[in-house]
């Protein structure tokens, strides 16, 4: 359905809950929450991902998860946060590669 930009709160809240009813794989809130494989493990209503300190607060916890998927590997579990869906773990752990290597490339350019 694409990106969208409300106008106020109830906007919000009543176009989040639109894009769950017509897919699931929606991402939701300041640090993008997927409804399907995060958001609804957490809260029963996706319009709660919409306040941003729960969401932040979530986004910790999932990438906490993540990471205890893949302690040996940053990159998978980076992989893992953003793509958790294990069919898809190659994809995954190639997306977690490519944010470490942006990391890398900030880092070296502080100095």
């Amino acid at each position: 359905m694409g990106s969208y930009y409300p106008v106020n709160r109830d906007d919000a809240v009543r176009k989040v809950r639109e894009y769950v009813s017509v897919s699931a794989l929606t991402d939701i809130g300041i640090k993008q929450i997927n409804w399907r494989w995060n958001g609804s493990n957490y809260v029963s209503d996706p319009a709660e991902l919409l306040d941003v300190d729960k969401n932040i607060e979530l986004s910790a916890k999932v990438l906490c998860r993540a990471i205890e998927l893949s302690p040996n590997d940053i990159a998978q579990a980076i992989g893992n946060y953003h793509t958790p869906n294990p069919a898809l773990k190659n994809k995954a752990k190639e997306y977690g590669e490519s944010v470490l290597l942006i990391w890398k490339r900030l880092k070296e350019n502080e100095q």
